[in-house]
């Protein structure tokens, strides 16, 4: 069984999801695959679910981390997003 898993792994192609990340992230938070480049893979994760209105415990699951943790993140998060002058949708920035 172990190896069907890889072959079908390996040939789908499953745990790619980069690209469906991405492309959801720039429809739902209007900023641009540019800016998107300018956060790293757990950044834009991070962005992604606040999107969706994930709380910070359901995050806090996902990365396997504390809620306190969670919260660090998205402070350094959107300090970095100040930085790099990443403006998302208007109705989205009490998210951060």
């Amino acid at each position: 069984i172990s190896e069907e898993y890889n072959s079908f792994n390996r040939e789908s192609k499953i745990t790619e999801t980069d690209m469906f990340i991405d492309d959801v992230l720039l429809k739902l938070t209007g900023i641009t695959a540019e800016d998107a480049r300018k956060l790293n893979k757990s950044e834009r994760l991070l962005l992604l679910l606040l999107t969706l209105n994930t709380s910070n415990h359901e995050m806090a699951v996902l990365f396997n981390t504390s809620s306190d943790s969670i919260r660090n993140r998205k402070v350094k998060l959107k300090k970095k997003m100040e930085q790099a002058r990443i403006q998302l949708k208007k109705q989205l920035t009490y998210l951060i």
